[in-house]
């Protein structure tokens, strides 16, 4: 958990357009752990938000997660910044 923290805390520095929040989603139980795990991102575009979850992998899985991370989760941010500096050209045309 703490090398995701890292990461989300290195690209919210730098893309400063993106706020990225590491969570779950669920609960820890007496009879067991239905955390889902996610890297929330907001875009801002002029006075628009987008918002994103990336992940939604189990407690179980947080292996899998934290690579996915580490490999995937700066492409699909530029990817993200790609279509919204689009959309952004397109309209003030």
């Amino acid at each position: 958990m703490k090398k995701i923290q890292k990461i989300v805390d290195k690209l919210n520095e730098k893309y400063t357009r993106v706020n990225l929040l590491f969570g779950y989603v669920g609960n820890v139980e007496r009879w067991g752990d239905d955390r889902t795990w996610y890297v929330f991102a907001e875009f801002l575009n002029f006075n628009d938000k987008k918002k994103i979850k990336i992940g939604g992998y189990s407690t179980s899985k947080m292996k899998d997660f934290s690579q996915y991370v580490e490999r995937n989760l700066e492409k699909i941010i530029l990817w993200h910044m790609y279509q919204s500096d689009t959309l952004m050209k397109a309209m003030s045309r």
